[in-house]
């Protein structure tokens, strides 16, 4: 039997979470979305016949990111959207991802809201996830330009 205290570990290990990485000279954040990930379903899509996701990594270029949020607070009340680079990749969609970008968004109360589009290349059909619970995640209690500042400002080895 699992007392509550073992199912609660047990849930935090399989939790989808941001990680920081380092690739080819930059620092990226990642994050799985393995098949049968709960997140996979709140994916919306302008043709819903078009093929599903059924798996998901995503790789958000930090320096990026650091930058479309920089901006914002510099140009509150002018910019109302900055795009981030950024990757993702399937290996059972049936279609081929392109264009992807994270849409990156100012609230008034010094949040943002951080949506991951992409399309199939062959249908023109877009996607759209909704990472702010996963980056709100990441950058906890910490403002998330100070964070990323200090994610690129990182000395350590990452893998």
């Amino acid at each position: 039997m699992i007392d509550n205290q073992d199912k609660e570990v047990t849930q935090a290990l399989c939790e989808a979470r941001f990680i920081l990485k380092q690739e080819t000279g930059k620092r990226i954040l990642y994050l799985n979305l393995p098949d049968g990930s709960d997140e996979l379903n709140t994916i919306w899509q302008t043709d819903e016949y078009d093929c599903t996701v059924p798996d998901l990594e995503v790789s958000i270029d930090v320096e990026s990111l650091y930058t479309a949020v920089r901006l914002l607070n510099e140009n509150q009340g002018i910019l109302h959207s900055i795009s981030a680079k950024c990757s993702a990749d399937s290996f059972g969609f049936e279609g081929k991802l392109r264009y992807e970008r994270l849409d990156v968004k100012p609230f008034p109360i010094n949040s943002f809201s951080y949506y991951l589009e992409f399309y199939n290349d062959w249908t023109g059909t877009l996607y759209e996830l909704d990472l702010s619970p996963f980056l709100d995640d990441f950058f906890g209690e910490c403002d998330p330009e100070s964070q990323l500042e200090a994610c690129l400002r990182q000395h350590l080895c990452l893998k």
